[in-house]
């Protein structure tokens, strides 16, 4: 297997900034989860743990913290509900997810989503 260090990538003029990749503008952790009866990671990325928090409420920790709360957090669930992150819940070394019925209830949805992209 070989390695490629590099800090950026660009397309092949090197003129089109919309193509860049480098490392701060690429996803640093993700998960999937089932947030019914035993909440568990189906499958994740630089993710620790996940905890239960309630009805509608989970706890993802970041193995590898970002460098402040000044990351974004997006949390998506099961077309049956909606999910989002609770801002004054995002530290840098996790955040608090919630799963909401179109009623405007939280619920536990089976099918739950986050990724975070930032500064580590």
């Amino acid at each position: 297997m070989s390695t490629l260090n590099v800090n950026t990538i660009k397309d092949a003029s090197g003129t089109d900034d919309s193509l860049v990749i480098s490392g701060q503008n690429t996803v640093k952790m993700w998960a999937h989860w089932d947030g019914t009866g035993t909440v568990s990671l189906d499958a994740s990325f630089n993710v620790d743990s996940l905890a239960d928090d309630g009805t509608g409420r989970y706890t993802l920790t970041i193995t590898t913290d970002f460098g402040s709360a000044n990351y974004a957090a997006v949390v998506t669930a099961d077309p049956a509900v909606f999910g989002g992150t609770d801002s004054a819940q995002l530290v840098a070394g996790s955040f608090r997810t919630t799963v909401y019925s179109h009623a405007g209830a939280l619920t536990d949805s089976s099918e739950c989503h986050a990724v975070a992209l930032g500064d580590q």
